[in-house]
């Protein structure tokens, strides 16, 4: 009965679950491996996607570390009043995401020089674009991420804070005083104190080294009205990180505000300015606006019906959900490299290996789910694989998935659905 949380012997992706569950008092088995170790070697192959953590509980096995975390976050008490309180918690946590993929890529560089250039970037440049606007957001909520009270997005803002410190030191934010309070507040908590006091000592990654807004600012030029009924989508003129969430609206029968603007274009420029994090979609409801498309996309699945059945299989569904935007990061990766023998390296590796790897395990869930990715029935994560192999035709046509039929049966299925063929039928076309 006690849960079994197995990572690597370091805190990165796995100590904002710690947290909550020593938060809660709830007991757990924190089983550590050493990375590149030959308890790694054995243990990789068996794990579902070849990565850590993974949760087990009741004889059943979950990965994705925001997944897990938000299960466990749920059973002790760290969710938000509402939907979109959880939304905007989501919001955070992706962004954190974000943050922690974009200051860390200096870690894959092999090149001395290149890697060095690109942790500067990440300390001059990346950690402090994201921090002050976060800072702002701390400020607005009196020294919380959400509705100004304590949120499992204060957790996540803690253990983001505690990674900054293995690449720079507590330098590159210690000038945000909201933040700290954050920290601050989360590391108060006797429970969290007793954790931090009793847990095993780690020097996480520089083992790898040397081997190697009240809620969110309101927006000025893009919100045409506040207090809006109808939600308001803004992406891209494509279909990539907005299209699941146009899928969702359409299976609902929920009418919403398409709105697309032309990367490159001076509209774009002026509205990357004004949103959150420079990014799009965004979603205002209501006179309210959130960033991330996953969690936006979590938020409309719950509007429209496609949620699981209990906890653990909104578990499921996140876990499928962010290994399907993981494969969708690792093929895409080659479209930002600028040397061209590189890219083209890039780019087979990711057609030949990446998108196999994945796409044989994805097709053996669905084997196993008859048809479905969670649960033998329609969730919100078979509309994500049907969006996923959109993705990975505008990169490579229907050739690196057309041999996986389980997969073309959950497409079939979604795209079957007389809202969802009604809204393939009547988009607009787009090159990705």
């Amino acid at each position: 009965m006690t849960p079994k949380l197995t990572y690597f012997n370091g805190k990165w992706l796995a100590e904002l679950t710690r947290l909550l569950y020593s938060y809660g008092s709830v007991e757990f088995e924190d089983v550590r491996v050493t990375y590149g170790g030959s308890e790694w070697d054995s243990l990789k192959p068996t794990t579902p996607f070849g990565q850590l953590p993974t949760l087990e509980e009741n004889g059943k096995v979950a990965w994705q570390s925001a997944a897990i975390a938000r299960y466990v976050a749920k059973k002790v008490g760290l969710m938000g009043s509402n939907d979109w309180e959880n939304l905007e918690i989501d919001a955070i946590v992706d962004t954190l995401a974000d943050l922690r993929f974009k200051m860390s890529q200096f870690f894959y560089e092999k090149d001395e020089t290149k890697q060095g250039a690109l942790k500067k970037t990440a300390i001059d440049e990346t950690i402090p674009y994201y921090l002050e606007k976060l800072d702002k957001i701390a400020k607005e909520n009196n020294g919380h991420m959400v509705a100004k009270k304590l949120t499992w997005a204060d957790f996540a803002l803690t253990v983001l804070l505690d990674n900054i410190e293995v690449i720079g030191g507590k330098t590159p934010y210690e000038k945000f005083k909201n933040l700290i309070a954050v920290k601050n507040n989360v590391e108060s908590i006797p429970n969290i104190k007793k954790w931090l006091e009793t847990r095993p000592v780690t020097e996480f990654f520089q083992i790898r080294l040397k081997k190697s807004y009240n809620h969110f600012v309101v927006l000025k030029k893009i919100i045409v009205s506040l207090n809006r009924m109808i939600p308001k989508l803004t992406y891209l003129n494509g279909k990539w990180l907005g299209e699941l969430i146009r899928l969702l609206f359409s299976f609902g029968d929920v009418e919403f505000e398409d709105v697309r603007v032309v990367y490159g274009s001076t509209e774009w420029e002026d509205l990357k300015r004004n949103t959150p994090f420079g990014q799009v979609p965004i979603l205002e409801e209501n006179g309210k606006v959130v960033c991330q498309s996953t969690a936006i996309a979590r938020y409309v699945a719950k509007k429209v019906g496609l949620m699981g059945a209990n906890d653990w299989e909104n578990l499921e569904i996140d876990a499928v959900v962010d290994t399907i935007n993981d494969l969708r990061f690792k093929m895409s990766r080659y479209a930002y490299e600028k040397d061209e023998i590189k890219k083209e390296s890039m780019k087979k590796i990711s057609m030949e290996e990446t998108l196999p790897y994945y796409l044989e395990r994805l097709d053996k869930i669905a084997k196993e789910n008859n048809g479905y990715m969670v649960a033998k029935k329609l969730t919100w994560a078979d509309i994500a694989l049907k969006a996923i192999l959109e993705n990975i035709e505008v990169l490579a046509g229907k050739t690196p998935y057309e041999k996986y039929e389980n997969l073309i049966t959950v497409k079939n299925n979604v795209d079957s659905i007389p809202n969802i063929k009604k809204w393939i039928e009547t988009r607009p076309t787009s090159d990705f």
